[in-house]
């Protein structure tokens, strides 16, 4: 157990929406207080007059300042910064990791190892209300072994709200995280096919199939300009049971399906942010590491392969 006194001194990279959720639960949890923020445009700055604190002019200062313990990387996500944040002894929670190669960041995992520093990563569909309830039911042993997996988001996103590449990249990458996590096995065969408009031009949805060293296949299917709007959450198949909307289902010796309802953990609303505290504290966390993040990097990787050459792409 760390020193739960301690006030720990928070510097934001990024006012994007990340850096700006990030900032204002920053400011609910007790012992967390910003000193200094940082984004490209200065106009965004005027919130360092509310928090009574630093607007640096470049985001470098963030890693050399002598007042700060841990930065936020929501933007200017590098190898070099991250480097130069994990030289300097900063805690870094960074935001979009598929910013970085996975060549990258397994040369940044031996800079890692030599600080004292933490490097974790903004994943925050890891607490939202609906993955933590499939985590459980997963590790319940109650569905089993995993034999597939399916995902499907079809929305209708405007331009001005969210543009298409930035929703597949974002929800995408959070996709793969969980299903990773879900699955507990490396992939081994990718199949992934970019979907365009009627138009033509940007590409507006993604489909990816990804069978799995255990045998398990998963299937993701995103679009951000369907006329019929579908989310499904993750459905699971097991060798015992399947999940799906929150409920359990198994069959008995009889052949009768049993539809079990389940009570999704109870986890306040900065969950997220809590834990990482916590992990600042020296206390054992669920958060992204280092290692998971290198192998969503590169499942994502195979993904863009895949699609690029309209092939398998093998690992």
């Amino acid at each position: 157990m760390g020193d739960e006194s301690k006030t720990w001194r928070v510097g934001i990279v990024g006012l994007n929406p990340i850096g700006l959720f990030l900032l204002e639960q920053f400011r609910l949890i007790p012992n967390v207080r910003v000193v200094g923020i940082y984004d490209r445009d200065p106009s965004r700055c005027h919130l360092a007059n509310e928090l009574d604190c630093r607007v640096w002019d470049h985001p470098a200062q963030a890693f050399s300042a002598t007042d700060v313990d841990a930065v936020v990387l929501a933007d200017q996500v590098s190898s070099e910064s991250i480097a130069m944040g994990l030289q300097n002894g900063k805690h870094l929670v960074v935001d979009r990791p598929w910013g970085v190669s996975s060549r990258e960041w397994r040369e940044l995992s031996e800079t890692a190892g030599r600080s004292s520093a933490q490097l974790t990563f903004v994943c925050l569909r890891r607490w939202s209300s609906d993955f933590p309830t499939v985590l459980v039911a997963m590790r319940s042993g109650r569905v089993g072994t995993l034999q597939s997996a399916r995902y499907v988001s079809h929305e209708m996103c405007l331009a001005s709200e969210l543009a298409a590449p930035r929703f597949l990249t974002e929800i995408a990458f959070s996709l793969l995280d969980q299903l990773l996590l879900l699955t507990a096995s490396n992939p081994k065969d990718v199949f992934a096919k970019r979907l365009g408009s009627a138009a033509g031009g940007e590409d507006t949805g993604l489909i990816a199939t990804i069978e799995f060293e255990n045998g398990c296949v998963a299937q993701i299917d995103l679009q951000s300009q369907s006329r019929l709007s579908q989310r499904t959450g993750w459905m699971l198949e097991g060798a015992q049971g399947s999940y799906r909307d929150d409920r359990l289902y198994t069959v008995t010796t009889d052949g009768e399906v049993i539809d079990e309802p389940l009570s999704p953990p109870n986890m306040p609303d900065n969950s997220f942010v809590r834990e990482l505290v916590a992990s600042w504290n020296g206390e054992a966390s669920s958060l992204p590491s280092l290692t998971e993040a290198v192998r969503t990097v590169q499942l994502a990787e195979m993904i863009e392969r895949s699609a690029e050459r309209r092939d398998v792409v093998r690992s």
